[in-house]
C-alpha cells in the first residue's frame, strides 16, 4: 500500500456571534473539504499547509495567525487510478484564525486550471454539512464542540 501525506489550514473567522470556514468544492469527485494538499520536499508542513492555503484561496496568511498546537489529523484510504493500488492517506490541518472575509476576495490559482469549482466562506455548522468526507465533518465538529 502506498502512503501519501498532505497538509491543510482551517480557517476560523468569525462575524457577529457566527463562526465561519471555507470550503473548497474540487472539480476531480466533486468533493467539498478544507484547503490542503502535498507539501514539497523542502517545506516544513506548516510551509506546505501555508502555500496550499494561499493556493486555493488567494488568501495570505503568516505564520502568526496559525495555531501551530491546534492540529487535527485525518487517515482515509483512497484508491490510486494512476498507481491501481490502495494509498493509505494521511491529513495534517492547523487551525488559523483570520479576519472575516467575503467570499467574493476569495481567488487562487487552481480555479485556473479547472481543479476547483468554487469555494466558499461558510457558518462552520453548515460546513459540517455540506464537507463531502466523514473524516472532514468528525474534524470541524471537534472545532464546534470545543468553544
Amino acid at each position: 500500500m502506498l502512503k501519501d501525506y498532505s497538509y491543510g489550514i482551517i480557517p476560523l473567522m468569525k462575524k457577529d456571534d457566527t463562526r465561519y470556514t471555507i470550503l473548497i468544492h474540487l472539480a476531480s469527485g466533486n468533493h467539498r473539504w478544507i484547503p490542503k494538499w502535498h507539501g514539497e520536499l523542502w517545506e516544513t508542513t506548516l510551509q506546505s499547509a501555508m502555500r496550499e492555503f494561499y493556493e486555493e484561496t488567494g488568501l495570505h496568511i503568516t505564520e502568526d495567525q496559525v495555531n501551530i498546537t491546534d492540529q487535527y489529523t485525518e487517515n482515509y484510504t483512497s484508491r490510486s487510478k494512476r498507481h491501481n493500488q490502495d494509498v493509505d492517506k494521511t491529513v495534517l490541518y492547523y487551525t488559523a484564525i483570520l479576519p472575516f472575509t467575503d467570499v467574493t476576495q476569495l481567488s487562487g490559482y487552481s480555479e485556473w486550471d479547472g481543479e476547483i469549482l468554487g469555494k466558499k466562506v461558510i457558518p462552520l455548522t453548515e460546513a459540517i454539512v455540506l464537507a463531502t468526507y466523514d473524516g472532514t465533518r468528525n474534524i470541524l465538529q471537534k472545532i464546534k464542540n470545543r468553544s
